[in-house]
């Protein structure tokens, strides 16, 4: 039976066939970032919310730090309504979203894409664009409305492979403790310019919000000048460290790591030094100078229950079962195999070691830099292949290594941890549920192709004055978000085949 998480080096391998060199910042990586079901509780008193609407039911508000009837739409999820029933839900209209804001299909999306004014030395642009293995810091400044940010504020390049586009994409980092304008105070700027719709990033987070409790990222749109001329409509992408834990209620001083490059054994693959750990995986929160907790997490509990499982036949999770969040991992690859994301078998994933629901310390995956999904594929043969033509799955693309392969033994993209849940029985049925109940579910049968239409609308005016962006027409534009459209069907029709939905 196939798995169907796609995956793809879409960064390294990119990298490889074309340049020999090894650009930095690859899967979104930061160079310098060192540093429970919801319901009544037990007494049958109301539930606190201290993270806000995160702690809630969907339905509900976080309303003077308990869930329940909500009075406006802050104090609902991101994105939907506060109804004159004091539910929160797909709104009817813009009265019922907050301030700035305006109902589209029972959105509450961003009433204009802000402007953003970026302004530094010319000569610099000119070294940080055309130095693209660089990643290197130039002195920049930031304009949000009547508001000048320009005291220590940097810029440089941010991605892998995307630096190679004619659109770039951006970091902008202030001082620590200092006034910004973004989800945090590095600020992530992605252009998407391998992902014409400028949709998928954005709905493919949404759906993590929306089918599971796993911590996702934030995004919105931004409209970027720089030194006075128009550069593009951009994604902001909130960068996960510290207080990306702490704002979604988890431990902000917890270890937490990103695959940073693809190990070319497989992911969690025994590695020969400290070192070369610390190459393969940017330590995003905790003690950068400790990863004693990631070397034990792969050589005693993954890879030993490889080694116990052998290469045939079901594997052993006893000890992975211990130490994983495993309900959660399984929703992860569910939502992973419905958006057909293609990165987070070998880079660009997030795991951080958390309390559960039972205060058990165990290991939290979080996604990463979600672009390459709903269809947005490279190929092998032609690297710079954009989101146009969905393509399916091949068994070497999933995370499970073949039968009777072993761990490390050719140049395959997997992950060793992937492989010991989805070659369990009880976990890769446990895993199929997830798949055909998310694929029933009301958001992909219906709100998500109506979230399609919202950002269409809500970007339309920014991704037509845009000239540094792929689309030569706004035929086009409409074109690439059918696409988008057409893969939400034939994807849920595929997989049910594939996996016997009910």
């Amino acid at each position: 039976m196939k798995i169907f998480a796609m995956t793809f080096a879409g960064c390294l391998l990119a990298v490889f066939l074309v340049f020999p060199v090894i650009l930095p910042g690859c899967g979104g990586s930061d160079d310098d970032d060192a540093g429970d079901d919801s319901g009544d509780d037990d007494s049958g008193g109301e539930v606190p919310c201290p993270n806000g609407p995160y702690d809630c039911e969907w339905t509900q508000g976080c309303h003077d730090g308990f869930c329940g009837p909500c009075t406006e739409a802050s104090e609902c999820h991101d994105m939907e309504g506060c109804l004159p029933d004091g539910t929160c839900g797909p709104c009817t209209e813009t009265a019922q979203c907050e301030p700035g804001e305006a109902c589209r299909h029972g959105f509450c999306m961003q009433g204009e894409v802000p402007l953003w004014e970026l302004t530094m030395d010319p000569d610099d642009w000119q070294a940080m664009t055309e130095n693209i293995t660089e990643d290197t810091y130039y002195e920049c400044a930031l304009t949000v409305g009547d508001v000048t940010y320009d005291q220590d504020v940097e810029c440089k390049l941010f991605g892998c492979s995307s630096r190679q586009y004619p659109k770039k994409g951006i970091r902008i980092k202030f001082p620590e403790n200092a006034d910004h304008p973004g989800f945090t105070r590095k600020i992530n700027l992605k252009a998407e310019y391998n992902e014409p719709s400028l949709t998928r990033s954005f709905i493919a987070h949404e759906t993590f919000k929306r089918l599971t409790r796993i911590p996702s990222s934030k995004t919105r749109y931004v409209r970027l000048n720089v030194n006075g001329q128009y550069y593009g409509l951009m994604i902001e992408l909130e960068r996960m460290a510290g207080k990306f834990l702490e704002r979604h209620g988890r431990e902000r001083d917890n270890s937490m790591y990103e695959a940073e490059e693809a190990n070319p054994k497989g992911a969690f693959v025994p590695s020969q030094t400290e070192e070369e750990y610390r190459y393969l995986f940017n330590k995003k929160a905790g003690d950068d100078g400790d990863y004693s907790d990631l070397i034990a997490f792969v050589e005693d509990e993954i890879w030993q229950d490889y080694l116990d499982s052998g290469t045939t036949g079901p594997t052993s999770t006893t000890r992975v079962r211990r130490i994983v969040d495993i309900d959660q991992k399984l929703e992860y690859l569910a939502v992973m195999a419905i958006i057909q994301e293609n990165d987070h078998v070998d880079n660009g994933f997030h795991f951080s070691w958390q309390a559960d629901a039972s205060d058990h310390l165990r290991w939290e995956f979080f996604p990463w830099d979600l672009n390459i999904s709903f269809g947005c594929v490279f190929d092998m043969d032609l690297w710079d292949v954009t989101c146009d033509e969905p393509e399916y799955d091949h068994w070497w693309m999933n995370g499970v290594y073949a039968e009777g392969m072993m761990a490390g033994d050719q140049d395959y993209w997997a992950n060793v941890l992937i492989h010991l849940l989805l070659k369990d029985p009880e976990l890769y049925d446990q895993y199929v549920d997830n798949v055909c109940f998310m694929l029933d579910s009301e958001y992909w049968t219906q709100r998500l192709s109506e979230l399609v239409e919202a950002i269409g609308e809500t970007i339309w005016d920014a991704v037509e004055e845009d000239t540094n962006d792929q689309i030569e027409s706004m035929d086009q534009f409409t074109d690439f978000q059918q696409g988008v459209l057409w893969f939400l069907e034939m994807r849920a029709s595929y997989l049910k085949d594939q996996l016997g939905c009910p």
